[in-house]
C-alpha cells in the first residue's frame, strides 16, 4: 500500500468509531444516550482543541502531541464507558489504531512518533473526567 492509501484508513478510522459509538450508545442507553453522547463529544472537542493549542505553542514540536491519536483514546475510552463488554473495541481502537500509526510513520516517515502519540495519553483520564462529571453518587444503606 501507498502512504496515501494508508493515510486516507487512517483518516477515516475515528470518524467511523466516532458513529459506531453513537449507534451503539442509542440501542444500549436508549433514553439516556444523549446525555453519554454530550459528554464523549465534549470530552473530544477539549482533547482536540487541548492537542492543537500544543502543537502550535510547539511545546515539543508542531505535531505533539497528536490529534489523531487523542481523538482515538477519548473514543476508546468512551466504548468501554458504555459497556465493559465492548472493551476489544476498545483495544482494537487505542492498540490498532496506535500500530497502524507507528508502521505508517516507520515505513515512509511521515506520520506520528510514538512520542507525539505518547503525548497523547491525557486523552484518558480527560474523558474519564467528562463521562464522571454529573454521575449520582451511590449512597450506602444505613444499617437497621
Amino acid at each position: 500500500m501507498t502512504f496515501h492509501q494508508l493515510d486516507k484508513i487512517a483518516d477515516l478510522v475515528n470518524p467511523l468509531f466516532a458513529v459506531l459509538l453513537i449507534i451503539l450508545a442509542v440501542v444500549i442507553l436508549k433514553k439516556s444516550s444523549p446525555l453519554f453522547i454530550v459528554k464523549t463529544v465534549l470530552a473530544i472537542v477539549v482533547v482536540q482543541q487541548l492537542a492543537k493549542f500544543m502543537q502550535k505553542a510547539e511545546f515539543v514540536s508542531d505535531n505533539f502531541p497528536s490529534t489523531h491519536y487523542a481523538f482515538a483514546l477519548a473514543l476508546a475510552v468512551s466504548y468501554f464507558i458504555l459497556s465493559r463488554k465492548l472493551w476489544p473495541l476498545s483495544a482494537i481502537l487505542a492498540v490498532g489504531y496506535g500500530g497502524l500509526m507507528l508502521y505508517i510513520n516507520a515505513t515512509f516517515g511521515e506520520y506520528h512518533t510514538p512520542l507525539e502519540m505518547l503525548g497523547a495519553i491525557y486523552a484518558i483520564p480527560l474523558t474519564l473526567l467528562f463521562h464522571l462529571i454529573g454521575r449520582k453518587k451511590v449512597q450506602p444503606v444505613a444499617a437497621n
